[in-house]
């Protein structure tokens, strides 16, 4: 699945949104590999289920993010601005 055909409607939250709406929603649709983030209603960046995944198996990991916004989660790896993303590539590349 690309980002391009992720279906933004069901797929997308806000960055203010907490990660536990995320997971929750990984839990409904097995099948979504990923959301789209939006900040003001325009692209963000992309959660994709296995990154997730990972971070919330770790030792504290549930107990760190999964109450926290989407943003703390995308911020861990020091990435703080929009991703200008090709709408062809793979969620995993993405």
């Amino acid at each position: 699945m690309t980002l391009e055909t992720l279906p933004s409607t069901r797929a997308s939250f806000e960055l203010n949104a907490p990660i536990s709406a995320v997971a929750a929603l990984f839990e409904s649709d097995p099948a979504l590999p990923g959301v789209l983030t939006t900040r003001d209603g325009e692209f963000y960046g992309v959660v994709s289920r296995d990154e997730l995944h990972e971070v919330l198996s770790k030792p504290y990991g549930v107990s760190v993010y999964l109450r926290r916004p989407i943003a703390d989660f995308i911020a861990r790896d020091g990435t703080d601005g929009p991703w200008f993303l090709d709408s062809d590539l793979s969620v995993d590349q993405a």
